[in-house]
């Protein structure tokens, strides 16, 4: 089985889908609820932030994961 996986820069039209996928995956994980999506969010803004560095991964058309510039 062959999967089509896709690994390029976050578009700013995908950046709620990416924050809604890490909130599922951290939700109760370490405490109750989670702020990790809210924290993603908010390091975009910083000046800190490198785009070029910003990426996300699908497989087979699906967002699976993502890498902010700043982390990276």
């Amino acid at each position: 089985m062959k999967n089509n996986i896709v690994i390029r820069i976050e578009e700013k039209s995908e950046y709620r889908e990416v924050e809604n996928l890490v909130r599922e995956s951290f939700w109760n994980v370490y405490r109750p609820g989670c702020l990790e999506h809210y924290v993603l969010n908010q390091l975009r803004n910083d000046p800190e932030f490198v785009p070029e560095l910003d990426f996300v991964m699908y497989l087979d058309g699906e967002v699976v994961s993502s890498c902010c510039g700043v982390f990276c």
